[in-house]
């Protein structure tokens, strides 16, 4: 077996039981940082509130069912969730040394080479779940298969049968019974609309896809759908470029504690998430297009009172002190001290990649003079928060 998935079941919840112990019991759901709607929930939850479909759904309509139901109710924290994961890369790390994180609660490990047979793969992923459960709480599933495509279909399946108690691996003696219980929808890179498509041409399983002609199909649909069919079969196929794509858009966005109602600490606040897209964006060799700055009041409460601006700029850069001095012209120009603003963000909307872009050859000095990567190296060395931009203030956010 020579790929596996591990992922955190339910990843906000399972978090968030950690930090409180007292709800470990209890169903939980969180709630979008302006708990405006319901964006996670875990399986006693579910359990719980059965037929009825909340998850995305608005918190007001549902927060008497839930408490109702017995079921906790917390607000997202994004920076607790990020240092679950962290902790959760370190200790996959020390399994494989070849890791590539798909998401926040994702990791693909490249065991090739290690594992010889169906029961080193099982005793791992037992391994795999009882470390993680023991060092940070968090429940964990894992998926084994001779390709990515497999074993995240593996993952998916052991999170569908509860007998495998959470490890799953497949292998040519159960490959074709496993992928004719699973539907063809639950495929890794199978959209909703594709599945319309599958379902007309009477393949509603995973089995029924993996026996089509991958030329055929190339033919039908694109070179991705060939690639589903030969990964299926236990053909690898796929490298992990084509699996983590840089991300299109970057947001770096906060609730606040108290209502901001004063120019500076919303500027501070501002600056300090900038800092935050404009660090991710060196991270995936980006530079940032287009900027979006935003806060707005209350979404429950009196009228909606908004601020947003977009930034297009002519030389395109992931500095941060640069995107800073943005933040702030944009503020001086738009800030009216309307409200009380209650949540506020950055985000970069338009991204392009810093390996083939052309530098503006008569752009400033401050736009490539590399401080975001010494910034970068300093932190990385002494710790996160060493060094930051002193516009931020060391109270915003």
């Amino acid at each position: 077996m020579t790929f596996c998935l591990t992922d955190i079941n339910s990843c906000f919840a399972s978090c968030e039981k950690v930090f409180d112990p007292t709800i470990r019991r209890q169903g939980i759901v969180v709630a979008s940082n302006n708990d405006g709607a319901i964006i996670a929930m875990d399986r006693v939850a579910k359990a719980k509130l059965g037929k009825h479909k909340v998850k995305f759904q608005p918190l007001f309509q549902w927060h008497s069912l839930l408490q109702q139901k017995g079921i906790a109710v917390r607000s997202a924290n994004y920076e607790l969730y990020g240092s679950f994961s962290n902790h959760f890369y370190d200790l996959l790390r020390q399994r494989s040394p070849r890791i590539y994180p798909y998401s926040v609660d994702e990791v693909f490990l490249d065991y090739r080479g290690q594992l010889h047979c169906e029961e080193a793969a099982e005793k791992e992923g037992r391994d795999i779940r009882a470390d993680i459960w023991e060092t940070i709480r968090l429940p964990v599933c894992t998926g084994f298969g001779p390709s990515i495509t497999l074993s995240k279909a593996a993952n998916q399946y052991a999170k569908d049968t509860p007998s495998l108690r959470g490890v799953c691996v497949i292998h040519e003696g159960n490959r074709s019974d496993i992928l004719s219980k699973i539907d063809v929808g639950d495929i890794w890179g199978i959209g909703r609309k594709l599945k319309a498509h599958l379902t007309v041409m009477g393949i509603t399983t995973a089995k029924q896809l993996a026996s089509q002609s991958p030329a055929t199909f190339r033919r039908y649909f694109n070179i991705n759908m060939e690639n589903t069919i030969r990964e299926l079969n236990g053909e690898s196929v796929l490298s992990w470029d084509e699996i983590v794509p840089p991300k299109k858009q970057i947001f770096s966005t906060r609730s606040f504690a108290n209502p901001v109602v004063q120019y500076e600490p919303l500027r501070q606040a501002l600056i300090k998430y900038v800092e935050v897209v404009s660090r991710k964006a060196r991270e995936q060799g980006s530079l940032v297009k287009e900027l979006v700055i935003f806060a707005h009041s209350s979404l429950f409460k009196g009228p909606v009172i908004r601020f947003q601006e977009t930034c297009r700029m002519l030389s395109p850069t992931n500095e941060p002190h640069v995107l800073a001095g943005i933040v702030t012209d944009t503020m001086k120009a738009k800030f009216k001290g309307q409200g009380a603003y209650t949540k506020a963000g950055v985000g970069a909307t338009i991204l392009v990649t810093d390996k083939f872009y052309q530098k503006d050859l008569f752009a400033g000095p401050e736009a490539k003079d590399g401080l975001g990567q010494l910034t970068d190296a300093i932190n990385s060395r002494f710790g996160k928060h060493t060094l930051h931009l002193a516009s931020a203030g060391t109270q915003c956010g």
